[in-house]
């Protein structure tokens, strides 16, 4: 996030007022020292930043994922859905349980204000995620 912002040229300040935190909220989330941050605290950096919310996130997007992106769109809807699906599998097999607990984390902690829909996603991820490691054993 550090990277990012120096690179769009803004002090910490200047993120801090745009998102409504103060300049040592800032600091604490570039050095990883507040490790959840509410889902709707990133999407307001990202917007800040303005970068995409998964490049924040750490989930860089290359020309790999452009070409994707370019390819998929072209796809007629029922294919898009297979590469979806695909997609999620191998996002779900590359992040394993850890993931998983991070988001079951999030949400059973009041304290991060998710709204119903991402707690509806979340859960949906969940069931089948948990679905799926119970059907693999």
């Amino acid at each position: 996030m550090k990277h990012i912002r120096e690179e769009k040229g803004l002090t910490a300040d200047q993120l801090a007022k745009k998102i409504g935190v103060s300049r040592s909220t800032i600091y604490r989330y570039e050095k990883g020292d507040i490790e959840k941050v509410p889902v709707e605290v990133i999407s307001n950096i990202a917007d800040a930043l303005d970068v995409d919310l998964t490049y924040l996130m750490g989930i860089k997007n290359t020309d790999t994922a452009n070409q994707i992106n370019t390819v998929v769109s072209k796809l007629h809807y029922d294919r898009q859905k297979k590469v979806l699906n695909f997609a999620a599998d191998q996002l779900g097999a590359q992040n394993d349980n850890a993931f998983i607990e991070t988001l079951a984390a999030h949400q059973a902690d009041s304290s991060h204000n998710i709204n119903d829909t991402e707690a509806d996603k979340i859960s949906k991820y969940l069931d089948d995620r948990i679905n799926k490691f119970n059907g693999d054993k």
